[in-house]
């Protein structure tokens, strides 16, 4: 690239309460990305109202999530913003239909790859089985090197199952970034309590914090729980204190979701916080080439793995044990870091722009405007009345052949 600062259209989640995982991620990774000398548009798809998102995923066209915003405005906006632009990163996976096959290089970062991320959310629903299996067949189809220039995963498994897809393109290993650490002080031990933070508005998570909180209140005897932000059901049954100051001792941070999807957040910023790790979702994988990953990020099978997890941890000798700490801690700032997310992000954008990959991508989009056009049915179902339902669903993925 020149010294021309770079021009990036970003294609995000519209932000909410500012506390969820992706909302963190895209606002870390956006500033990253403009502390390297990125100029950073963003456009956030504007979704359609629940009965039309239900309308259209009945039609088989577009599998979970993306039918919330496949519409032709959002395509048309993204198409036109990225004339201008060198390069157009989508940070979500129920975007990925916009952003395919533009005249500027599109990186797709997804944050938890749907076909796995569904059964492991929604265990023993068919529902959730047939558009995972749905899901899967759209991403064999459309993560292929003709229609971005490369795909960024959060985690380790999901970049494994990526690896897999056939045609695929570059592959990209983006972790988030680990907040700053708080300094643990010389004197330090092993303090026996429960910490618990994080938000829990989700279904799946406000389910797994509620079925933690009723079966750790039947425990006799249970550790303090030290928690903020748990649903007020989950207080009465818990009656948790408030969080604790994190330097002053090592203490349990415990994750109580069940499924394993992307990368938790959470994880580092237990870590960060002096905390060991209990995870009822696997969550190792991610750290398995850092020193001393196995004996502060473990895995829990039930509540009654946690005493026994406790007292192994409190029998290692108090120094011992805060010198592998922090040593854990340390390796995993230097590894967890925006700056090496946005790094790998514009190396890509780069990589693909100096190889040619606009003129390839205009080559398969002439005229995308055009193309819009002639397949609006594709991303939408209002409008003429002869538009019908059973002709979208006709046309099925073959409109999105067509459509750029």
């Amino acid at each position: 690239m020149s010294s021309r600062r770079r021009r990036i259209l970003w294609v995000g989640k519209s932000p909410t309460n500012g506390m969820t995982g992706d909302e963190v991620y895209d606002r870390k990774t956006l500033a990253a990305c403009r502390a390297q000398g990125c100029d950073v548009h963003v456009y956030y798809p504007v979704p359609v109202s629940r009965l039309r998102e239900a309308a259209v995923l009945a039609t088989g066209v577009l599998p979970y999530q993306r039918t919330r915003f496949a519409t032709k405005h959002n395509r048309h906006a993204i198409v036109e913003q990225s004339r201008k632009v060198d390069a157009v990163i989508c940070s979500w996976e129920p975007h990925d239909a916009l952003v395919r096959r533009l005249s500027p290089p599109s990186i797709l970062i997804t944050h938890n790859v749907a076909s796995r991320a569904l059964p492991a959310l929604f265990p023993n629903n068919m529902l959730a089985t047939l558009a995972a299996a749905r899901a899967g067949a759209w991403e064999r189809r459309w993560y292929r090197s003709g229609h971005f220039a490369a795909i960024g995963a959060l985690s380790r498994r999901d970049f494994a199952y990526l690896d897999g897809i056939t045609d695929r393109p570059e592959l990209l290993l983006l972790p988030p970034g680990m907040p700053p650490c708080i300094e643990l002080r010389r004197d330090a031990g092993f303090t026996k309590e429960i910490v618990i933070s994080g938000t829990f508005g989700w279904p799946p998570k406000h389910r797994d914090i509620m079925r933690f909180a009723r079966e750790y209140a039947a425990v006799v005897p249970r550790l303090p729980i030290r928690a903020d932000g748990l649903p007020p059901e989950a207080m009465t049954l818990l009656q948790p204190s408030g969080v604790p100051l994190s330097d002053d001792a090592l203490r349990i941070g415990l994750i109580t979701d069940r499924f394993e999807a992307g990368h938790k957040l959470k994880t580092l910023a237990y870590v960060a916080n002096n905390q060991i790790v209990l995870s009822f979702a696997e969550v190792g994988f991610d750290f398995v080439h850092i020193p001393y990953h196995d004996l502060f990020i473990r895995k829990l099978e039930s509540v009654a793995d946690i005493a026994a997890h406790v007292s192994a941890i409190a029998d290692l000798p108090a120094a011992d044990l805060r010198e592998r700490f922090v040593r854990f801690q340390h390796a995993c700032a230097r590894y967890f870091t925006w700056d090496a997310v946005a790094r790998k992000l514009l190396e890509a954008a780069d990589t693909a722009i100096e190889a040619g990959s606009r003129n390839d991508r205009r080559a398969l989009l002439q005229s995308p405007l055009q193309a819009d056009t002639q397949n609006e049915e594709r991303f939408s179902l209002g409008g003429a009345a002869h538009r019908s339902l059973r002709e979208n669903s006709s046309a099925g993925i073959r409109a999105g052949d067509r459509v750029a």
